[in-house]
C-alpha cells in the first residue's frame, strides 16, 4: 500500500471532522486548515516515489495527465493557493451565514423566519446558540415546535460553493488519482477509505443545521440507527439465535422465515418488493408482539441502498424525523421506499384541530411502498393488518390499499410530504 493512500485516508478523517463540527466555528476552522494542508501532501508523496514508479510503468506521462487537468481546474488551483496562504501567512477569510426559523410541522415551507443580528451569533457554537435561543426566543414556545438553526461556510473566491463542497471536490480529485495509481501498481488497501460520494451524502443530510426543542432548549437527538445496506437474508445463522416471545423459533417458523428470505433474491416488481416486506413484518410481529419501525430505500433494481430503523418518542420528533428522511431522499435518490410502522387511522380534523385529537378509527400493522409516477404524482401501495393491544385482530384480515398522492399528500399520508418533494 502506497504512502499516498495513507495520506488520502488522513484527508478523509480531517474532512469528516470538519463535517462533524460544521456548526462549531473554531473546530470547523481547525479541521478545514488541517484538510487543506494534508491534501497538498498527497501529491508530494506520489512524486517522492517517482523513480521507483517509473520503473514499473510510464509514470511521467500518467502523472502529467493529472497535472494538466488540475492546472486548468479553478477549484484545484484555489486549493493550492489556499494551502500556501494557511501554511505561510494566516487563515483565509472564510465567513459564515446563519438562518434561524421556527419549525412548526412536517412542511419546512411553513416555518417562520426569525430576524436575528448575524454579528451576535456568527461565532457561537451549538452551546452558545442554545443559550441565545433560551434568552431570546422563549416567546415562541408553541406546542410541538422547535427552533431550526442552519449555518453555511463560504469563501469569497468560491462564489456560491460551500466550503465543505469545495473540500469534497478536492478530495474527489485526489481519490481518483490515488485509486488509479493503486490499480496500475496493483496496490491493495489495508483499510477502508470513504468514497467522495459517501462523504458528500453525509454532509448534505444532517450536518448543516440543528433543531433546538423549545420546552427545554436542548438540541434534539432522534433514536435512529442507519445502515448502508439491508441485513443479509442469505445468512441462516440469524435464525439460530432468533427468539420468539422469549423462546426459540419453532421448526415451522424457521421454515417460514427461510421461505421469505429466499424470495429476496428474486424480486422483479414493486408489488413483490412490498409483498415480501409485508410478509416479513407480519411474521416478526407474530413472533415478538411488536413491530420494528424502519424505512428502506431501494434502487431501480430493487437493491436496498439504505436501511433506517427508528424510535420516535413524541410528535415533535416525528416532524423532524420525516424532514430528515426528505434530506436522505434528496441525496440518495431512491426509486422505491418501503415504510414499516404501526399507526392509527383517524377521522379527518376540523379547522385548526390537531390530527392526534381526532377520533381513532383503527390501529394497524402497516407496510407501505412509495414511488413516483409522474411529476408531482405519487403512488402509495399498502398492506395492513388490524391490531389491538399488541395483538392481531382475529380473524387475521389482510387489507390492500392503493393511494394516489399529490405533492402535498392531502390524506392520511401527510407525513410523507418531505419525501414527495424530493422524489
Amino acid at each position: 500500500m502506497g504512502n499516498w493512500t495513507k495520506r488520502l485516508r488522513d484527508c478523509s478523517i480531517h474532512l469528516d471532522n470538519a463535517i462533524n463540527n460544521y456548526l462549531e466555528p473554531d473546530l470547523f476552522r481547525i479541521n478545514f486548515n488541517n484538510f487543506m494542508q494534508t491534501a497538498r501532501t498527497v501529491t508530494f508523496l506520489i512524486q517522492k516515489e517517482k523513480n521507483i514508479l517509473q520503473q514499473r510503468f510510464d509514470f511521467d506521462s500518467w502523472y502529467q495527465s493529472y497535472q494538466t487537468r488540475w492546472k486548468t481546474d479553478s477549484i484545484m488551483k484555489w486549493a493550492v493557493d489556499t494551502r500556501n496562504i494557511i501554511e505561510k501567512q494566516a487563515d483565509i477569510p472564510i465567513y459564515s451565514k446563519l438562518e434561524v426559523k421556527l419549525a412548526l410541522g412536517y412542511r419546512s415551507e411553513e416555518d417562520v423566519n426569525l430576524e436575528i443580528q448575524q454579528d451576535d451569533l456568527v461565532f457561537l457554537g451549538i452551546k452558545g446558540l442554545r443559550n441565545w435561543a433560551k434568552k431570546n426566543l422563549d416567546q415562541y414556545n408553541y406546542k410541538d415546535s422547535a427552533i431550526w438553526i442552519g449555518r453555511s461556510w463560504k469563501e469569497p473566491k468560491l462564489a456560491n460553493m460551500d466550503l465543505v463542497s469545495a473540500m469534497q471536490y478536492v478530495y474527489a480529485r485526489l481519490y481518483e488519482c490515488c485509486m488509479d495509481l493503486n490499480r496500475i501498481t496493483s496496490e491493495k488497501n489495508n483499510f477502508t477509505i470513504k468514497t467522495p460520494d459517501e462523504i458528500l451524502c453525509e454532509f448534505n443530510i444532517t450536518h448543516t443545521y440543528q433543531y433546538i426543542e423549545l420546552t427545554n432548549f436542548q438540541t434534539i437527538s432522534l433514536k435512529t440507527k442507519s445502515y448502508k445496506n439491508e441485513i443479509s437474508f442469505n445468512d441462516k445463522k440469524i435464525l439460530e439465535n432468533r427468539v420468539c416471545q422469549g423462546g426459540k423459533l419453532s421448526a415451522e417458523l424457521k421454515v417460514e422465515f427461510e421461505r421469505i428470505f429466499d424470495q429476496f433474491n428474486h424480486i422483479s416488481t414493486k408489488q413483490e418488493l412490498l409483498d415480501i416486506h409485508s410478509d416479513l413484518n407480519l411474521l416478526n410481529f407474530q413472533c415478538e408482539g411488536s413491530i420494528l419501525h424502519f424505512i428502506s430505500f431501494f434502487d431501480e433494481n430493487f437493491k436496498c441502498i439504505k436501511y433506517i430503523p427508528y424510535i420516535l418518542p413524541n410528535q415533535l420528533a416525528k416532524y423532524i424525523f420525516w424532514r430528515n428522511i426528505g434530506a436522505f431522499v434528496k441525496v440518495l435518490r431512491p426509486k422505491y421506499i418501503i415504510c414499516s410502522d404501526e399507526y392509527y387511522v383517524r377521522s379527518a380534523p376540523q379547522a385548526r384541530e390537531y390530527w392526534r385529537n381526532t377520533m381513532i378509527q383503527g390501529e394497524y400493522l402497516s407496510t407501505r411502498l412509495l414511488s413516483k409516477i409522474h411529476d408531482d404524482e405519487f403512488e402509495l401501495l399498502g398492506i395492513r393488518y388490524g391490531i389491538q393491544n399488541e395483538k392481531l385482530l382475529k380473524p387475521i384480515n389482510k387489507e390492500i390499499t392503493t393511494l394516489l398522492l399529490d405533492i402535498n399528500a392531502n390524506n392520511e399520508a401527510f407525513m410523507y410530504v418531505p419525501i414527495l418533494k424530493e422524489l
